[in-house]
């Protein structure tokens, strides 16, 4: 069988000394590179080339169908690769955090964290 895996924001970005929240914002990752251990035996799973986190929404990161042995293995993904691994370094804008220009307004200092729930499901 092949799989999927999904990403969903579950908590809101919230600062993490207080209890002011970034309402509306998204974080989007862009320009995937994969990887897998030495010796797995699978094909590349299929990496959505932009993955964009809501809160409380499910977004698709990856696909691996049942042909080829897809996605078996253990596999890496990071977003945006430096000039050590291509020819273009996309690190600098692989990785956005969108704050709405009415949130951003009455925002407050300091820093903020938001969870990240990843499932794997069975597909065909």
């Amino acid at each position: 069988n092949g799989y999927t895996v999904n990403a969903k924001m579950t908590k809101q970005f919230t600062q993490t000394a207080g209890t002011a929240e970034l309402t509306g914002s998204t974080i989007t990752f862009t320009n995937p590179y994969s990887a897998t251990a030495v010796g797995s035996t699978g094909t590349t799973p299929g990496f959505e080339a932009t993955v964009k986190l809501e809160f409380d929404q499910s977004a698709l990161v990856a696909t691996a169908g049942n042909a080829d042995k897809e996605g078996k293995g253990m596999w890496t993904v990071e977003y945006g690769s430096s000039t050590n691994v291509n020819a273009e370094d996309t690190t600098a804008n692989s990785v956005k955090l969108l704050i709405p220009a009415y949130t951003a307004s009455s925002m407050a200092g300091g820093d903020y964290q938001a969870d990240i729930e990843w499932s794997i499901t069975a597909a065909p």
